[in-house]
C-alpha cells in the first residue's frame, strides 16, 4: 500500500499545506494549561461551515491514518493521503444505537459471586 507521496504518513504541516492549497483557511492560537503552552489549529473549509480542530501536535508530526480520515471527514473532502475511516468512533458523532448496544453489552463484565450490579 502506498500513500502520498510515495509511502509513509503526512505530517501535520504537509495536511494543512494540502487543506489550504483546497481553499481552507487556517487558524492557530496558542494558550497556557497549568502554565504549559498549547496550540491550537482550526481548519476551515472554505465555505466556514466545516471545520476540524487539532490540539497540541506539531506541524512535523506524522498524522495516522485514522487522524487523516477524521480531518477528511470533517472537512467534507477526500485527501490524497492514506486513511482509515469508522465513522462510528468519531467522538465528535453521536455514535449508532447498534454500536452503543454492543459497548454496553462488552462493558458490563460479570461480577464475583456474591456481589450484585446494585
Amino acid at each position: 500500500m502506498v500513500a502520498f507521496p510515495f509511502g509513509g504518513y503526512p505530517t501535520f504541516g504537509q495536511y494543512v499545506e494540502w487543506a489550504v492549497q483546497q481553499g481552507c483557511m487556517v487558524k492557530t492560537d496558542l494558550f497556557l494549561v497549568k502554565g504549559e503552552p498549547y496550540s491550537a489549529t482550526r481548519i476551515f473549509h472554505p465555505s466556514g461551515k466545516k471545520w476540524v480542530t487539532d490540539i497540541g501536535t506539531q506541524q512535523e508530526e506524522f498524522l495516522m491514518p485514522t487522524t487523516v480520515a477524521r480531518f477528511d471527514r470533517r472537512l467534507g473532502f477526500k485527501s490524497p493521503f492514506f486513511s482509515l475511516d469508522f465513522p462510528d468512533m468519531d467522538p465528535g458523532k453521536r455514535a449508532s444505537c447498534e454500536h452503543l448496544r454492543h459497548s454496553r453489552a462488552v462493558a458490563r463484565p460479570a461480577l464475583p459471586s456474591g456481589l450484585s450490579a446494585g
